[in-house]
Protein backbone atom coordinates (compact mmCIF):
# COMPACT_ATOMS: atom_id res chain seq x y z
CA UNK A 1 0.00 0.00 0.00
CA UNK A 2 1.35 3.37 -1.31
CA UNK A 3 0.37 6.88 0.11
CA UNK A 4 0.56 9.31 -2.42
CA UNK A 5 -0.38 13.05 -2.07
CA UNK A 6 -2.48 14.34 -5.02
CA UNK A 7 -2.94 18.43 -5.40
CA UNK A 8 -6.09 19.59 -6.56
CA UNK A 9 -7.54 22.83 -7.75
CA UNK A 10 -11.34 23.31 -7.50
CA UNK A 11 -13.36 26.35 -8.51
CA UNK A 12 -16.59 27.24 -7.13
CA UNK A 13 -18.53 30.29 -6.54
CA UNK A 14 -20.10 31.24 -3.71
CA UNK A 15 -22.42 33.98 -2.92
CA UNK A 16 -21.92 35.92 0.72
CA UNK A 17 -24.49 37.46 2.16
CA UNK A 18 -23.27 40.77 0.57
CA UNK A 19 -23.31 39.74 -3.07
CA UNK A 20 -26.78 38.20 -2.52
CA UNK A 21 -27.96 41.71 -1.17
CA UNK A 22 -25.94 43.59 -4.03
CA UNK A 23 -27.85 41.03 -6.43
CA UNK A 24 -31.05 41.69 -4.98
CA UNK A 25 -30.78 45.48 -5.14
CA UNK A 26 -29.14 45.53 -8.67
CA UNK A 27 -32.26 43.29 -9.85
CA UNK A 28 -35.14 45.84 -8.44
CA UNK A 29 -37.22 48.15 -10.10
CA UNK A 30 -36.77 51.72 -8.26
CA UNK A 31 -40.45 50.68 -6.09
CA UNK A 32 -39.02 47.67 -4.97
CA UNK A 33 -35.83 49.13 -3.98
CA UNK A 34 -37.87 51.67 -2.28
CA UNK A 35 -39.44 48.99 -0.14
CA UNK A 36 -36.35 47.22 0.66
CA UNK A 37 -34.58 50.76 1.57
CA UNK A 38 -37.22 51.69 4.15
CA UNK A 39 -37.34 48.17 5.26
CA UNK A 40 -33.76 49.17 6.20
CA UNK A 41 -33.67 52.25 7.59
CA UNK A 42 -36.42 50.42 10.20
CA UNK A 43 -33.78 48.45 11.58
CA UNK A 44 -30.98 51.44 11.61
CA UNK A 45 -32.46 54.40 12.84
CA UNK A 46 -29.11 56.41 11.06
CA UNK A 47 -29.98 55.52 7.76
CA UNK A 48 -32.98 57.70 5.77
CA UNK A 49 -35.36 57.06 2.72
CA UNK A 50 -36.43 59.76 0.39
CA UNK A 51 -40.37 59.86 -0.74
CA UNK A 52 -41.51 57.56 -3.54
CA UNK A 53 -41.73 61.16 -5.84
CA UNK A 54 -37.95 61.41 -5.38
CA UNK A 55 -36.98 58.09 -7.10
CA UNK A 56 -40.13 58.23 -9.90
CA UNK A 57 -40.23 61.40 -11.02
CA UNK A 58 -39.40 62.42 -14.63
CA UNK A 59 -36.33 64.40 -15.53
CA UNK A 60 -37.31 67.86 -16.63
CA UNK A 61 -34.96 70.02 -18.48
CA UNK A 62 -36.90 73.41 -17.90
CA UNK A 63 -36.60 72.78 -14.17
CA UNK A 64 -32.83 72.04 -14.42
CA UNK A 65 -32.21 75.74 -15.96
CA UNK A 66 -35.28 77.26 -13.85
CA UNK A 67 -32.75 75.73 -10.86
CA UNK A 68 -29.47 77.27 -12.35
CA UNK A 69 -27.73 74.15 -12.31
CA UNK A 70 -27.40 73.63 -16.55
CA UNK A 71 -29.89 72.86 -19.08
CA UNK A 72 -30.13 70.71 -22.27
CA UNK A 73 -26.73 72.46 -23.76
CA UNK A 74 -24.72 71.97 -20.51
CA UNK A 75 -25.90 68.23 -20.27
CA UNK A 76 -24.98 67.59 -23.87
CA UNK A 77 -21.97 69.02 -23.75
CA UNK A 78 -21.11 66.85 -20.25
CA UNK A 79 -21.23 64.10 -21.84
CA UNK A 80 -19.47 64.94 -24.84
CA UNK A 81 -16.65 65.45 -22.38
CA UNK A 82 -16.49 62.37 -20.73
CA UNK A 83 -17.13 60.51 -23.46
CA UNK A 84 -15.15 61.85 -26.62
CA UNK A 85 -11.28 62.50 -26.70
CA UNK A 86 -10.51 66.38 -27.28
CA UNK A 87 -9.78 66.81 -30.99
CA UNK A 88 -11.41 67.93 -34.08
CA UNK A 89 -14.68 65.55 -33.05
CA UNK A 90 -15.23 66.46 -30.01
CA UNK A 91 -15.12 70.05 -31.44
CA UNK A 92 -17.27 69.74 -34.23
CA UNK A 93 -19.91 68.03 -31.49
CA UNK A 94 -19.37 70.64 -29.18
CA UNK A 95 -20.33 73.19 -32.38
CA UNK A 96 -23.48 71.04 -33.58
CA UNK A 97 -24.68 71.03 -29.97
CA UNK A 98 -25.54 74.37 -30.31
CA UNK A 99 -27.17 73.72 -33.10
CA UNK A 100 -30.10 71.98 -31.30
CA UNK A 101 -32.95 73.65 -30.18
CA UNK A 102 -33.59 73.82 -26.15
CA UNK A 103 -36.84 71.49 -27.20
CA UNK A 104 -33.73 68.69 -28.90
CA UNK A 105 -34.33 69.34 -32.31
CA UNK A 106 -31.28 69.75 -34.67
CA UNK A 107 -31.79 73.13 -36.74
CA UNK A 108 -28.88 73.34 -38.43
CA UNK A 109 -28.05 74.44 -42.15
CA UNK A 110 -26.78 71.75 -42.98
CA UNK A 111 -24.67 73.27 -46.13
CA UNK A 112 -23.46 76.35 -43.73
CA UNK A 113 -22.10 73.51 -41.10
CA UNK A 114 -20.45 71.70 -43.84
CA UNK A 115 -18.75 74.67 -45.18
CA UNK A 116 -17.78 76.54 -41.88
CA UNK A 117 -15.96 73.53 -40.27
CA UNK A 118 -14.60 72.79 -43.45
CA UNK A 119 -15.74 68.94 -43.40
CA UNK A 120 -17.37 66.69 -46.16
CA UNK A 121 -21.01 65.12 -46.25
CA UNK A 122 -19.95 61.94 -44.48
CA UNK A 123 -17.96 63.57 -41.58
CA UNK A 124 -21.62 65.92 -40.93
CA UNK A 125 -23.69 62.50 -40.90
CA UNK A 126 -21.42 60.55 -38.35
CA UNK A 127 -21.21 63.47 -36.27
CA UNK A 128 -25.23 63.97 -35.99
CA UNK A 129 -25.13 60.33 -35.28
CA UNK A 130 -23.07 60.68 -32.41
CA UNK A 131 -25.29 63.60 -31.21
CA UNK A 132 -28.32 61.52 -31.74
CA UNK A 133 -26.34 58.61 -29.42
CA UNK A 134 -26.14 60.72 -26.72
CA UNK A 135 -28.78 60.83 -23.56
CA UNK A 136 -31.97 62.22 -23.88
CA UNK A 137 -33.00 59.27 -26.02
CA UNK A 138 -34.17 61.37 -29.38
CA UNK A 139 -32.15 64.73 -28.81
CA UNK A 140 -30.55 65.86 -32.35
CA UNK A 141 -33.77 64.47 -34.12
CA UNK A 142 -34.49 66.90 -37.27
CA UNK A 143 -38.12 66.18 -37.04
CA UNK A 144 -41.35 64.44 -34.77
CA UNK A 145 -40.70 61.30 -36.79
CA UNK A 146 -36.85 60.93 -36.69
CA UNK A 147 -37.30 61.79 -33.11
CA UNK A 148 -39.58 58.78 -32.61
CA UNK A 149 -37.72 56.85 -34.50
CA UNK A 150 -34.64 57.43 -32.73
CA UNK A 151 -36.82 56.64 -29.46
CA UNK A 152 -38.11 53.15 -30.93
CA UNK A 153 -34.84 52.45 -32.39
CA UNK A 154 -33.37 52.43 -28.83
CA UNK A 155 -35.98 51.41 -26.51
CA UNK A 156 -37.29 48.41 -28.56
CA UNK A 157 -34.41 47.30 -30.64
CA UNK A 158 -35.92 44.38 -32.50
CA UNK A 159 -39.40 45.48 -32.96
CA UNK A 160 -39.64 46.42 -36.70
CA UNK A 161 -43.14 46.71 -36.64
CA UNK A 162 -42.70 50.27 -34.58
CA UNK A 163 -39.91 51.48 -37.17
CA UNK A 164 -42.28 50.20 -39.38
CA UNK A 165 -45.21 52.05 -38.60
CA UNK A 166 -43.24 55.16 -38.08
CA UNK A 167 -41.38 55.30 -41.27
CA UNK A 168 -44.16 54.26 -43.17
CA UNK A 169 -47.33 55.31 -41.21
CA UNK A 170 -46.38 58.33 -39.73
CA UNK A 171 -49.14 60.80 -41.42
CA UNK A 172 -51.89 58.01 -40.10
CA UNK A 173 -50.37 57.95 -36.96
CA UNK A 174 -50.43 61.61 -36.21
CA UNK A 175 -54.26 61.69 -36.95
CA UNK A 176 -54.56 58.59 -34.69
CA UNK A 177 -56.10 56.31 -37.80
CA UNK A 178 -54.85 52.97 -35.63
CA UNK A 179 -57.45 50.89 -36.28
CA UNK A 180 -56.93 51.38 -40.36
CA UNK A 181 -52.68 50.97 -39.65
CA UNK A 182 -53.09 47.93 -37.60
CA UNK A 183 -55.69 46.59 -41.25
CA UNK A 184 -53.66 47.50 -43.39
CA UNK A 185 -50.41 45.70 -41.94
CA UNK A 186 -52.97 42.36 -40.83
CA UNK A 187 -52.00 42.90 -37.27
CA UNK A 188 -54.23 42.09 -34.40
CA UNK A 189 -54.51 44.56 -31.30
CA UNK A 190 -52.20 42.46 -28.91
CA UNK A 191 -49.67 42.99 -31.91
CA UNK A 192 -49.49 46.60 -32.16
Amino acid sequence: MTLKQVAALKQSLVLNNTLQQSLKILQSNSLDLLDYLKARSLENPLFEVGSVESCTKEFNFDQLAAHGTGNLYDYLLEQVGYRFKAGKLQQLLQRLILEVEPNGYLKVDEARFIQENQIDQTTYQDVVTLLQQLDPIGVGGRDAQEVLLLQASAIYPADDLSILVITDYFEQLLAGEIKQIQTQLAISQTES
